[in-house]
């Protein structure tokens, strides 16, 4: 049996996707197992696998726990992705190219801001006005955020494209890319566009920033798949800007659409690869 396990915490709603997803793997195949972070999860047999959704560390580390095959992440991986100011320092560090990351202090007019939640994901937070073009706008965004008690993080905004990269352990690292066009100012996925499907995505036949996925995917030790988010400018320069080690698994979500638009992987095939990434 696979089991898809998250927290009922971590239900933002009704999880509609999982009608999808036993429409691709099959209804006897595949169950939602809603449970507390808290859970043994004694349902589970040897034999199973465990496709996690959740990022609750107790619950992580009880599911890497019961030695079945899983695409459970250790936790440190989720606590360093989560972090988008500790993980651009990191990438950085590491030789990978990120947008430049101010303090507020630093702010001043003539520049492009791109100010988000320093958590979080999904493009939860964004919204046009993420982009502040003035000092003054800046302050303000950052108010509003520090207002609903969420921290931010400054960052250069940079002008162009947004392309996502899917990446998957099975055999080697196999990667499918997409550019991710969007009709919103400066063409940047906010939470209204992914709500709303306000885009257009087609096939991105660049090897170089595939191979900068792969160097990322090693360089985070991720285990099974993931999707890897970039901005590329108008020089052809790749930024890359969030890593995520839950990407949606909706025949819609980029996840899906990459595969189908790049390889022509249908959405069955697309959730089978998903399966196969648990070890």
């Amino acid at each position: 049996m696979i089991w898809m396990v998250i927290t009922e915490e971590e239900m933002t709603g009704p999880f509609l996707v999982f009608r999808f997803n036993e429409e691709a793997l099959g209804r006897g195949n595949i169950r939602l197992a809603i449970v507390r972070e808290d859970d043994n999860l004694d349902f589970v047999k040897r034999d199973d696998i465990i496709i996690s959704r959740t990022f609750k560390e107790r619950l992580i580390n009880t599911i890497l726990s019961k030695g079945v095959k899983t695409t459970a992440e250790t936790y440190s991986k989720y606590k360093l992705v989560s972090d988008k100011l500790i993980l651009s320092s990191f990438l950085k560090e590491n030789g990978i190219l990120v947008p430049k990351v101010y303090e507020k202090s630093d702010i001043e007019d003539g520049k492009v801001y791109f100010i988000k939640p320093r958590y979080g994901a999904d493009s939860v937070g964004i919204s046009e006005n993420c982009i502040c073009k003035t000092k003054a706008e800046a302050y303000e965004k950052i108010e509003e955020f520090e207002k609903s008690n969420q921290h931010v993080i400054i960052e250069e905004y940079i002008d162009g494209v947004d392309s996502t990269i899917s990446c998957f352990l099975t055999d080697g690292i196999c990667t499918y890319a997409i550019d991710v066009y969007n009709q919103n100012e400066g063409g940047i996925q906010t939470e209204y566009s992914k709500e709303h499907f306000v885009e257009y995505c087609q096939s991105l036949n660049d090897d170089s920033i595939k191979q900068i996925a792969k160097e990322v995917f090693l360089l985070l030790g991720i285990k099974h798949h993931a999707r890897i988010d970039f901005r590329r400018d108008r020089y052809g320069k790749y930024y890359l800007i969030d890593v995520n080690l839950l990407p949606g698994l909706g025949p819609t979500a980029h996840l899906a659409k990459s595969m189908l638009l790049s390889e022509n992987i249908s959405y069955i095939d697309a959730m089978k690869k998903v399966v196969e990434s648990a070890n």
